[in-house]
């Protein structure tokens, strides 16, 4: 009989509200695929530390795939990455297919079951001073990239779904900002890649309901001993800290949002 094993691939996963849902889910015991900006970025996940092995058959795997580059990135057959299990391998892997890691093992398969879009980006002036190319860069990591991330990922998923026994979700880390009435100046760029992603998010859900595959999106305010908003203008920092003083959360708290939500089945 066939045993199947779960795999979640997480986008922003080397540092911040990334790295904490990937010490979460891996703790609980899910295969990770962490997907970074660079192989620099990559080389900075490592088991110990980003990564726990707490399952007989769990692998884990990061890859490095550039979100500001899209829709460019979405042509490459396959990427730099590190496979960490049963030995650290580095090489070039495609962004789903997770075949190889049942190369050894007949009886077991490794299929997608959580999709976390994390990677975010935040801008550095108001939007009058704001380069269109950087504009683009906001707008390809923060919302486009995430589109591309999801259709694949339900794709996959599709092609699996009769034989799993996960659940199948997809959860995109959007912003209070792109989800309530909040104005913040010198975050007009980033406010509306976020409120994008919030309505995508919405939309999607309702579009793939009858493939029983689910849709959430999660909304952070101010997250604690993350770099998101060192990136706003000295003034957009000082208000967003007045307003959101008594809603900080921590990376740890979002991961566990996280594991809530794909853990409800």
């Amino acid at each position: 009989m066939t045993h199947i094993e779960p795999v979640a691939l997480i986008t922003g996963a080397s540092r911040g509200i990334g790295k904490a849902i990937v010490q979460k889910l891996s703790r609980q015991g899910l295969s990770c695929i962490c997907v970074a900006s660079s192989k620099e970025s990559i080389s900075h996940i490592c088991l110990g530390d980003h990564l726990s092995v707490t399952r007989k058959h769990q692998r884990h795997r990061s890859l490095a795939v550039d979100l500001a580059r899209w829709p460019q990135w979405l042509s490459q057959k396959s990427y730099p990455g590190i496979d960490y299990l049963p030995l650290i391998q580095e090489g070039f892997f495609p962004l789903l297919d997770t075949r190889s890691w049942g190369v050894e093992q007949a009886d077991v398969q490794y299929r997608l079951s959580l999709l976390v879009n994390c990677a975010g980006t935040t801008q550095s002036s108001i939007s009058l001073r704001t380069d269109p190319l950087e504009a683009q860069r906001i707008m390809n990591i923060n919302f486009m990239s995430s589109i591309s991330m999801c259709n694949s990922t339900i794709r996959s998923m599709i092609r699996s779904r009769t034989d799993s026994s996960f659940p199948l979700q997809i959860i995109n880390v959007s912003s209070v900002l792109g989800a309530s009435d909040l104005v913040i100046p010198g975050t007009s760029v980033y406010t509306a890649s976020k409120a994008a992603l919030s309505h995508y998010t919405k939309v999607l859900a309702q579009e793939i309901l009858p493939l029983g595959i689910r849709v959430a999106s999660i909304c952070p305010g101010l997250v604690s001993k993350t770099d998101m908003i060192k990136g706003l203008d000295q003034s957009a920092q000082t208000k967003l800290k007045e307003i959101m003083k008594s809603k900080v959360s921590t990376p740890e708290e979002i991961a566990s949002q996280v594991w809530a939500i794909y853990s409800r089945h």
